[in-house]
Formats: structure tokens, C-alpha cells, sequence
């Protein structure tokens, strides 16, 4: 996603620079937001499909913006019971990460460095 910060900015596969725009929290009323931007992890267009683009966007409050993260490392949206996933298997910098069903796949789990600030659900 480089260190852009617009509404609709891809959220992408990237090598790991410690950089602002790698880094995540998840609040109390779970919204995953970047400290950088402010903004949100979101569903495309309200969109339910496999393969709907998960990019920025400002907060909103709706429910395509809400997660939940399991301790088997899944970034799950309730409303659809989908998971955040990596495009087509692909390992590649630049690669789109968007919504698919959990299919257990190694491309749908998710490693965290830090716990603090997960709500309690998911420790």
C-alpha cells in the first residue's frame, strides 16, 4: 500500500520495514486501525463475494469495517463470516489482500507480534 493514505488504497502484501503504514490495532469495538492514517481496515463496496477488495477507508462505524481476530490467526468479518486473504495464493510484494471464505489455507492466517491491545475474545 506504500505510505498512501486515501480512501480506497489497496491494502497489500508487503515485505516487513517496521514502517507506520505496517502497523495495525484493533480497538475495543473492533475496527482495525492504522495509527498512520487513522483510518480503517474495510469491505470494498459493502460487498459479501469472495474475492470483494479489502482497502482503507475513513471509519465509517459500519459493519463492513468490524472484525474479529482468532487465536488460530484468522481476521475474520462477522457480518459475512469471511476471512482477509492473500490474492490468489501469491507470495509477491503488491499482492491484494480481499475477502474469501475460510478455507484453512495458510494464505488466510495471520501472525501477530503483539497481543495487548486484542480485545480479550481472541487472546
Amino acid at each position: 500500500m506504500g505510505s498512501a493514505t486515501n480512501n480506497g488504497t489497496n491494502i497489500q502484501l508487503g515485505e516487513k520495514a517496521g514502517l507506520e503504514n505496517q502497523k495495525w490495532i484493533i480497538d475495543s469495538d473492533g475496527f482495525i486501525v492504522n495509527p498512520q492514517s487513522g483510518k480503517v481496515v474495510d469491505i470494498s463496496g459493502l460487498g459479501t463475494g469472495n474475492g470483494t477488495n479489502i482497502y482503507l477507508w475513513e471509519k465509517t462505524g459500519a459493519w463492513n469495517q468490524k472484525w474479529t481476530l482468532d487465536k488460530d490467526g484468522y481476521i475474520i468479518n462477522p457480518q459475512t463470516g469471511k476471512v482477509a486473504d492473500i490474492a490468489g495464493l501469491g507470495t509477491a510484494q503488491g499482492t491484494n489482500i480481499y475477502l474469501w471464505e475460510k478455507t484453512g489455507a495458510w494464505n488466510q492466517k495471520w501472525a501477530f507480534e503483539e497481543w495487548p491491545n486484542l480485545p480479550p475474545k481472541v487472546r
